[in-house]
Protein backbone atom coordinates (compact mmCIF):
# COMPACT_ATOMS: atom_id res chain seq x y z
CA UNK A 1 0.00 0.00 0.00
CA UNK A 2 1.47 3.32 -1.08
CA UNK A 3 -0.01 6.11 1.77
CA UNK A 4 -0.96 9.68 0.69
CA UNK A 5 -0.78 11.77 3.69
CA UNK A 6 -0.28 16.09 4.89
CA UNK A 7 -1.31 19.24 3.58
CA UNK A 8 -2.55 18.33 -0.25
CA UNK A 9 -4.75 21.43 -0.97
CA UNK A 10 -5.01 25.16 -1.98
CA UNK A 11 -1.45 26.11 -2.25
CA UNK A 12 0.05 22.48 -1.54
CA UNK A 13 -2.59 20.99 -4.18
CA UNK A 14 -1.42 18.79 -6.99
CA UNK A 15 -1.31 19.26 -10.23
CA UNK A 16 -2.23 15.94 -11.68
CA UNK A 17 -2.65 12.12 -10.48
CA UNK A 18 -2.09 9.00 -12.19
CA UNK A 19 -2.75 5.57 -10.68
CA UNK A 20 -0.37 2.62 -12.51
CA UNK A 21 0.25 -0.17 -10.57
CA UNK A 22 0.79 -3.84 -11.03
CA UNK A 23 -0.76 -4.56 -7.19
CA UNK A 24 -1.61 -3.47 -4.29
CA UNK A 25 -3.39 0.27 -3.84
CA UNK A 26 -2.94 3.82 -3.40
CA UNK A 27 -4.44 4.92 -0.08
CA UNK A 28 -5.89 8.74 0.63
CA UNK A 29 -4.96 9.96 4.15
CA UNK A 30 -6.15 13.40 3.60
CA UNK A 31 -8.05 15.74 1.29
CA UNK A 32 -6.80 15.96 -1.82
CA UNK A 33 -7.28 18.33 -4.60
CA UNK A 34 -6.14 18.25 -8.33
CA UNK A 35 -5.87 20.93 -10.72
CA UNK A 36 -5.57 19.05 -13.28
CA UNK A 37 -7.11 15.05 -14.09
CA UNK A 38 -7.04 12.10 -11.63
CA UNK A 39 -6.75 8.65 -14.21
CA UNK A 40 -6.78 5.04 -13.15
CA UNK A 41 -5.25 3.70 -16.07
CA UNK A 42 -6.55 -0.59 -15.36
CA UNK A 43 -8.13 -2.68 -13.56
CA UNK A 44 -5.19 -3.53 -11.44
CA UNK A 45 -4.49 0.10 -10.44
CA UNK A 46 -6.75 0.80 -7.17
CA UNK A 47 -7.27 3.90 -5.43
CA UNK A 48 -8.84 3.42 -2.20
CA UNK A 49 -10.34 6.73 -1.59
CA UNK A 50 -11.13 6.07 1.80
CA UNK A 51 -13.75 7.88 2.73
CA UNK A 52 -11.47 11.63 2.02
CA UNK A 53 -13.13 14.40 -0.01
CA UNK A 54 -11.56 15.03 -3.61
CA UNK A 55 -11.44 18.03 -5.00
CA UNK A 56 -10.76 18.01 -9.11
CA UNK A 57 -9.81 20.81 -11.38
CA UNK A 58 -9.25 18.44 -14.34
CA UNK A 59 -11.55 15.10 -15.85
CA UNK A 60 -12.12 12.56 -13.86
CA UNK A 61 -11.43 9.07 -15.46
CA UNK A 62 -11.35 6.00 -13.41
CA UNK A 63 -10.77 2.36 -15.13
CA UNK A 64 -13.62 0.33 -13.24
CA UNK A 65 -15.56 1.56 -11.27
CA UNK A 66 -15.86 1.01 -7.24
CA UNK A 67 -13.19 -1.61 -7.88
CA UNK A 68 -10.74 0.89 -8.79
CA UNK A 69 -11.89 3.72 -6.91
CA UNK A 70 -12.74 2.75 -3.64
CA UNK A 71 -14.60 3.49 -0.05
CA UNK A 72 -16.56 6.88 -1.37
CA UNK A 73 -19.93 5.65 -0.29
CA UNK A 74 -19.94 6.52 3.28
CA UNK A 75 -18.43 10.00 4.17
CA UNK A 76 -16.61 10.41 0.58
CA UNK A 77 -16.82 12.88 -1.57
CA UNK A 78 -15.80 14.92 -4.79
CA UNK A 79 -16.40 18.53 -5.73
CA UNK A 80 -15.49 19.53 -9.49
CA UNK A 81 -13.83 23.25 -9.02
CA UNK A 82 -12.66 23.63 -12.66
CA UNK A 83 -12.84 26.17 -15.05
CA UNK A 84 -13.49 24.66 -18.03
CA UNK A 85 -15.84 21.66 -18.96
CA UNK A 86 -14.89 18.75 -16.76
CA UNK A 87 -15.17 15.01 -17.91
CA UNK A 88 -16.75 12.55 -15.61
CA UNK A 89 -15.76 8.85 -16.91
CA UNK A 90 -16.24 6.56 -13.53
CA UNK A 91 -15.61 3.39 -15.92
CA UNK A 92 -18.25 1.34 -13.91
CA UNK A 93 -20.27 2.18 -10.57
CA UNK A 94 -19.50 4.28 -8.38
CA UNK A 95 -21.58 5.94 -5.02
CA UNK A 96 -20.57 8.87 -3.45
CA UNK A 97 -21.79 10.06 -0.41
CA UNK A 98 -21.14 13.67 -1.37
CA UNK A 99 -21.09 15.68 -4.40
CA UNK A 100 -20.34 19.27 -4.99
CA UNK A 101 -20.02 21.65 -7.84
CA UNK A 102 -18.12 24.55 -7.95
CA UNK A 103 -17.04 24.78 -11.76
CA UNK A 104 -16.79 28.35 -12.84
CA UNK A 105 -17.52 27.32 -16.54
CA UNK A 106 -19.56 25.03 -18.61
CA UNK A 107 -19.69 21.94 -15.82
CA UNK A 108 -19.63 18.59 -16.51
CA UNK A 109 -20.13 16.20 -18.99
CA UNK A 110 -21.16 12.75 -17.84
CA UNK A 111 -19.92 9.80 -19.83
CA UNK A 112 -20.85 5.89 -20.06
CA UNK A 113 -22.05 5.98 -16.50
CA UNK A 114 -24.93 7.76 -13.70
CA UNK A 115 -22.51 9.97 -11.42
CA UNK A 116 -24.58 8.86 -8.47
CA UNK A 117 -25.32 10.00 -4.76
CA UNK A 118 -25.24 7.42 -2.01
CA UNK A 119 -28.58 6.99 0.57
CA UNK A 120 -26.98 9.44 3.30
CA UNK A 121 -25.54 11.76 0.98
CA UNK A 122 -26.83 14.98 -0.61
CA UNK A 123 -25.63 17.23 -4.31
CA UNK A 124 -24.52 20.80 -3.54
CA UNK A 125 -25.12 22.84 -6.71
CA UNK A 126 -23.31 26.20 -6.73
CA UNK A 127 -22.18 26.91 -9.93
CA UNK A 128 -21.67 24.54 -13.17
CA UNK A 129 -24.27 22.66 -14.72
CA UNK A 130 -24.11 18.97 -14.94
CA UNK A 131 -24.51 17.60 -18.69
CA UNK A 132 -25.97 13.95 -17.79
CA UNK A 133 -26.47 13.11 -21.94
CA UNK A 134 -27.82 9.63 -21.82
CA UNK A 135 -26.81 8.99 -18.03
CA UNK A 136 -28.84 9.76 -15.02
CA UNK A 137 -27.62 11.92 -11.72
CA UNK A 138 -29.14 9.71 -9.66
CA UNK A 139 -30.10 10.71 -5.62
CA UNK A 140 -30.10 7.50 -3.55
CA UNK A 141 -31.02 9.55 -0.65
CA UNK A 142 -34.78 9.87 -0.04
CA UNK A 143 -34.48 13.04 1.83
CA UNK A 144 -36.01 16.31 0.27
CA UNK A 145 -33.18 17.86 1.27
CA UNK A 146 -30.97 15.99 -0.26
CA UNK A 147 -30.39 18.39 -3.11
CA UNK A 148 -29.18 22.06 -2.23
CA UNK A 149 -28.79 24.53 -4.36
CA UNK A 150 -30.01 25.35 -8.40
CA UNK A 151 -30.12 28.17 -10.34
CA UNK A 152 -29.77 30.09 -13.30
CA UNK A 153 -26.03 29.33 -13.02
CA UNK A 154 -25.90 25.66 -11.59
CA UNK A 155 -28.51 22.82 -12.83
CA UNK A 156 -28.94 19.35 -14.85
CA UNK A 157 -28.99 19.49 -17.94
CA UNK A 158 -30.39 16.29 -18.76
CA UNK A 159 -31.89 13.23 -16.48
CA UNK A 160 -32.32 13.44 -12.89
CA UNK A 161 -33.91 10.96 -10.62
CA UNK A 162 -35.08 11.33 -7.11
CA UNK A 163 -35.49 8.68 -4.33
CA UNK A 164 -38.84 9.47 -2.53
CA UNK A 165 -39.05 8.26 1.07
CA UNK A 166 -43.05 7.45 0.78
CA UNK A 167 -43.81 9.87 3.47
CA UNK A 168 -45.43 13.63 2.30
CA UNK A 169 -42.65 15.84 1.42
CA UNK A 170 -41.38 18.53 -1.57
CA UNK A 171 -38.54 17.37 -3.53
CA UNK A 172 -37.06 20.05 -5.91
CA UNK A 173 -35.92 18.84 -9.33
CA UNK A 174 -33.46 21.44 -10.65
CA UNK A 175 -33.23 20.43 -14.49
CA UNK A 176 -33.09 22.25 -17.59
CA UNK A 177 -31.39 23.19 -21.21
CA UNK A 178 -29.13 24.40 -22.74
CA UNK A 179 -31.07 26.68 -25.12
CA UNK A 180 -34.14 27.25 -22.56
CA UNK A 181 -32.06 27.39 -18.81
CA UNK A 182 -32.59 26.30 -15.67
CA UNK A 183 -36.45 25.29 -15.29
CA UNK A 184 -36.71 23.55 -11.85
CA UNK A 185 -40.37 21.50 -10.88
CA UNK A 186 -41.16 20.91 -7.72
CA UNK A 187 -43.50 17.65 -6.52
CA UNK A 188 -44.85 18.10 -3.47
CA UNK A 189 -46.35 14.69 -1.86
CA UNK A 190 -49.24 15.95 0.43
CA UNK A 191 -50.20 12.08 1.18
CA UNK A 192 -48.03 9.22 0.95
CA UNK A 193 -46.77 7.20 -1.76
CA UNK A 194 -45.58 3.67 -2.62
CA UNK A 195 -43.64 5.91 -5.82
CA UNK A 196 -40.07 4.28 -5.31
CA UNK A 197 -38.22 6.99 -7.22
CA UNK A 198 -39.11 9.45 -10.48
CA UNK A 199 -36.88 10.68 -13.47
CA UNK A 200 -37.40 13.72 -14.16
CA UNK A 201 -35.97 15.50 -17.70
CA UNK A 202 -36.50 18.98 -19.51
CA UNK A 203 -36.86 19.12 -23.49
CA UNK A 204 -37.63 22.16 -25.60
CA UNK A 205 -40.74 22.49 -27.78
CA UNK A 206 -40.20 21.67 -31.33
CA UNK A 207 -43.58 22.96 -32.42
CA UNK A 208 -46.01 24.66 -30.18
CA UNK A 209 -49.46 23.79 -30.19
CA UNK A 210 -52.82 25.61 -28.05
CA UNK A 211 -53.61 24.98 -24.82
CA UNK A 212 -56.89 22.70 -23.74
CA UNK A 213 -60.20 23.47 -23.66
CA UNK A 214 -61.34 24.06 -19.88
CA UNK A 215 -64.69 25.22 -18.28
CA UNK A 216 -62.92 25.75 -15.19
CA UNK A 217 -63.72 29.19 -15.00
CA UNK A 218 -66.05 31.05 -17.20
CA UNK A 219 -63.76 33.51 -18.41
CA UNK A 220 -60.51 31.47 -19.14
CA UNK A 221 -60.26 29.46 -21.96
CA UNK A 222 -56.84 27.73 -22.23
CA UNK A 223 -57.31 26.70 -25.64
CA UNK A 224 -57.43 30.12 -27.22
CA UNK A 225 -53.77 30.96 -27.12
CA UNK A 226 -50.54 28.25 -27.66
CA UNK A 227 -49.00 26.93 -24.51
CA UNK A 228 -45.59 28.82 -23.42
CA UNK A 229 -42.33 28.47 -25.61
CA UNK A 230 -40.29 27.58 -23.31
CA UNK A 231 -40.81 23.58 -23.40
CA UNK A 232 -41.97 20.63 -21.03
CA UNK A 233 -41.00 18.10 -18.53
CA UNK A 234 -41.05 14.71 -18.68
CA UNK A 235 -41.95 13.30 -15.22
CA UNK A 236 -41.55 9.74 -15.40
CA UNK A 237 -42.33 7.55 -11.99
CA UNK A 238 -40.38 3.94 -11.94
CA UNK A 239 -43.83 2.23 -10.05
CA UNK A 240 -47.01 2.63 -8.96
CA UNK A 241 -47.85 5.97 -10.59
CA UNK A 242 -51.46 6.23 -9.10
CA UNK A 243 -50.26 6.06 -5.79
CA UNK A 244 -50.48 9.37 -3.65
CA UNK A 245 -51.59 12.65 -3.98
CA UNK A 246 -49.11 15.78 -4.69
CA UNK A 247 -49.22 19.79 -5.49
CA UNK A 248 -47.07 20.45 -8.75
CA UNK A 249 -45.19 23.86 -9.22
CA UNK A 250 -43.93 24.39 -12.64
CA UNK A 251 -41.05 27.12 -12.07
CA UNK A 252 -40.84 28.45 -16.33
CA UNK A 253 -37.96 30.80 -17.64
CA UNK A 254 -37.15 31.94 -21.17
CA UNK A 255 -40.57 32.20 -22.13
CA UNK A 256 -41.40 34.94 -24.78
CA UNK A 257 -45.17 34.11 -25.34
CA UNK A 258 -46.78 35.47 -22.45
CA UNK A 259 -48.31 38.98 -22.44
CA UNK A 260 -51.78 38.16 -23.52
CA UNK A 261 -52.55 35.44 -21.09
CA UNK A 262 -54.57 36.56 -18.22
CA UNK A 263 -54.69 33.05 -16.26
CA UNK A 264 -52.09 29.92 -16.15
CA UNK A 265 -52.50 26.39 -15.44
CA UNK A 266 -50.48 23.28 -15.84
CA UNK A 267 -51.67 20.65 -18.18
CA UNK A 268 -50.52 16.65 -19.27
CA UNK A 269 -50.07 14.34 -21.79
CA UNK A 270 -48.48 11.09 -22.12
CA UNK A 271 -47.47 12.08 -25.53
CA UNK A 272 -45.47 15.53 -26.61
CA UNK A 273 -47.58 15.91 -29.02
CA UNK A 274 -50.47 15.81 -26.83
CA UNK A 275 -53.61 15.38 -26.61
CA UNK A 276 -53.06 17.51 -23.59
CA UNK A 277 -55.47 17.69 -20.59
CA UNK A 278 -55.62 20.80 -17.92
CA UNK A 279 -53.76 18.86 -14.37
CA UNK A 280 -56.16 18.53 -11.41
CA UNK A 281 -55.92 16.14 -8.49
CA UNK A 282 -54.10 13.54 -9.81
CA UNK A 283 -50.86 11.31 -9.71
CA UNK A 284 -48.49 11.56 -11.84
CA UNK A 285 -48.78 8.84 -14.56
CA UNK A 286 -45.86 6.96 -16.46
CA UNK A 287 -44.02 9.03 -18.18
CA UNK A 288 -45.90 12.19 -18.04
CA UNK A 289 -45.15 15.49 -19.59
CA UNK A 290 -46.26 18.80 -18.05
CA UNK A 291 -46.41 22.49 -19.80
CA UNK A 292 -47.94 25.05 -18.52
Amino acid sequence: VQYMRGSMIGLNALGNLLIQKTAGLVQLEDSLELKGNFTSLDSTSVFNSNGKHLRIGGNFQNAFGDLTYQNSTIAGGIEFNGSGLQLYSPGGNIVFNEVYMNNTGPGILLSGYDLQIGSTGSLSLASGSINSGPQEVKILSTSTSSILGGSSGCYIVGNLRRHLSGLPGSYNFPVGSVTKGYQNVNIEFTSTTTIPDILVTFTPHAALTNGPLSSDCSYHDYSQLPILNNGYWLIDPSANPNSGNFDITLYNTSYTNHTSAGAWTVMKSSDPTGPWTCLLYTSPSPRDRTRS
